[in-house]
């Protein structure tokens, strides 16, 4: 099955979305994935711990992704991303907190999809807030997906397994030039 992308909307999360339609199974621990949509994701936005953004066709969910506040440490940017910038000791960054393709439409481009409008947000984002990494904690198995596809840095494996990676801002803006 090909997907005509233009056909699939992104937007805020609201409880007019029936969650209950998607399903995140087939790689191990992604039922977290689903999990954190059907029960977590709208009391985040109401608590303002995160935003949730979720692509739809036809009013089924494909594929979400939550963003946060959050910093990087000076110590996991390699030598090179620490050039001309002060010596603080973290920098400011958006995380990505979570970040699912429905199994049904995995493998037809809708992550690369749903990257790049998250890239658009960040950018629109730049005018109001200095932020200058996007960072995610990515299972292992989700790391090709990171390096890859989407050309993050891998920082540091975490203590949990889970892997750091980021990716800067700058290059972003100049890729949507």
């Amino acid at each position: 099955m090909t997907l005509n992308f233009s056909e699939i909307k992104i937007n805020l999360l609201t409880e007019c979305v029936d969650v209950r339609q998607f399903t995140c199974r087939k790689r191990a621990h992604s039922s977290t994935l689903e999990n954190f949509l059907r029960r977590h994701a709208i009391d985040n936005q109401k608590k303002q711990l995160s935003v949730t953004w979720v692509a739809t066709m036809r009013d089924v969910p494909i594929g979400y992704f939550s963003l946060a506040c959050a910093s990087i440490d000076l110590t996991d940017l390699t030598p090179d991303e620490k050039d001309g910038c002060p010596l603080y000791d973290r920098y400011p960054a958006i995380i990505i907190g979570k970040f699912a393709v429905d199994d049904r439409y995995q493998q037809q481009g809708v992550g690369p999809w749903m990257m790049e409008h998250l890239y658009a947000i960040i950018i629109r984002l730049l005018d109001l807030v200095g932020c200058r990494y996007i960072i995610v904690e990515s299972k292992p198995a989700s790391v090709g997906f990171y390096e890859d596809r989407c050309r993050f840095v891998n920082a540091k494996t975490l203590d949990n397994g889970n892997v750091l990676l980021y990716k800067n801002v700058i290059t972003i803006t100049k890729e949507a030039e």
